[in-house]
């Protein structure tokens, strides 16, 4: 037993993804139909600011990404999303919460001829530092929380590579395929958990949800996920109107 075999079982699962850098920009003051944090988001006529339904605060704009600009192909009529956060409430995706304290939008044909502006009515306090981004593709592959619900079998032949220490093979092997060893904000993918395996299933098909973006704490943003986390964005495929989100920290 070698190696080969787990590489030829781990292979047909990787996926190409985006990961995103952010770089401190002089003027996001206008929405455009681009990738960025902070700023102006991305709106079309008839959008208005979300507030939370809990705190009755505005919502702080995170982070907007055109799937056309990354690797990543997403459901049949989704090209740009935009994601919104309640810093006072700081929901975790957890059932309980109130609906609204997170918000992400969808939009079909996004266009700077189509963008609009959308007014606060009241000043930030947890701004977002805007940034562009630079985009560079990668490979992505489920890591060792995750293995189990991707490719049960790469688990049990790394285990059997190595009893001692089983994660070992499968995190050598993710690290020679993928040349990526830590978090990043990135756009596709499999998630990179900070805490336990926690891929959410869809309330109508009841089927694995597949991430669409995870956002990392990101310094040049002045973004802070509790204690240096990351936030999962998930969506259906068979039903786009879906969305899930997890917030994990150590």
């Amino acid at each position: 037993m070698n190696t080969s075999q787990l590489e030829s079982i781990v292979t047909p699962h990787v996926r190409v993804c985006s990961c995103l850098e952010p770089k401190i920009a002089g003027n996001l003051k206008s929405p455009t139909a681009r990738t960025y944090f902070g700023g102006q988001p991305y709106a079309e006529s008839g959008d208005s600011w979300p507030s939370c339904p809990t705190c009755q605060m505005e919502l702080s704009f995170i982070f907007q990404a055109r799937f056309s600009e990354t690797k990543y192909v997403p459901p049949e009529g989704v090209q740009l999303f935009t994601f919104f956060y309640c810093w006072k409430c700081s929901p975790w995706g957890l059932d309980n919460e109130d609906p609204g304290q997170w918000v992400v939008r969808f939009y079909s044909a996004p266009s700077d001829e189509r963008a609009v502006r959308i007014q606060r009515e009241t000043k930030d306090a947890y701004e977002t530092t805007p940034c562009s981004v630079e985009i560079e593709s990668a490979k992505s592959l489920p890591d060792w929380e995750g293995i189990d619900v991707y490719c049960p079998e790469a688990s049990t032949l790394s285990a059997k590579l190595n009893d001692d220490e089983p994660w070992e093979p499968y995190s050598a092997l993710v690290q020679q395929i993928t040349g990526r060893d830590d978090y990043a904000t990135m756009i596709g993918g499999y998630p990179r958990w900070v805490q336990s395996e926690s891929t959410p299933k869809c309330f109508q098909c009841n089927q694995l949800m597949e991430q669409f973006a995870q956002i990392d704490s990101e310094d040049e943003a002045g973004l802070m996920w509790g204690d240096v986390g990351c936030v999962y964005l998930f969506c259906c495929r068979r039903h786009s109107s879906e969305i899930r989100f997890e917030l994990q920290c150590h």
